[in-house]
């Protein structure tokens, strides 16, 4: 993704001010860009701290916020990093900002890793999450 582009998305988040990228994940699954982000708010309801944010299309923004508000009010919502809130769209793109999970920035594992050291736990969390996905999906 053009740099311009990333940081206009990354500047449209409703109250907040972008200070700037602590971190990329390169491990993503679809290749969009996965960032730590640093925000200031601009009032009382802006992003303060750091957060992970996702930018995609438009669209897909918008089902991603939709999904975490169902999920929200489900059993999986304390295993689940909180959703804060969407950016504004710039040119067909938008960004959703999450709590950073677990409070860190330093060990993320990709999915695929944590598939390949077969811990059961894990993969009973991601299949049921793959269940509430997929009936989200079909029902959107």
């Amino acid at each position: 993704m053009d740099k311009d582009l990333q940081t206009s998305i990354l500047s449209a988040f409703p109250n907040s001010k972008f200070v700037g990228i602590k971190r990329e994940y390169k491990s993503g699954f679809t290749g969009a860009p996965v960032l730590a982000v640093q925000f200031r708010p601009d009032n009382n309801y802006g992003l303060n701290g750091t957060f992970i944010v996702k930018i995609g299309l438009e669209a897909w923004a918008k089902k991603e916020a939709a999904l975490y508000t169902n999920l929200a009010r489900s059993a999986l919502v304390s295993l689940l990093a909180s959703f804060h809130m969407p950016s504004f769209p710039v040119n067909g793109y938008a960004a959703v900002a999450y709590d950073v999970a677990f409070d860190s920035l330093l060990a993320p594992q990709p999915l695929l890793t944590l598939l390949e050291e077969g811990t059961s736990r894990v993969i009973l969390l991601i299949i049921a999450l793959l269940k509430i996905n997929i009936r989200f999906y079909f029902v959107c």
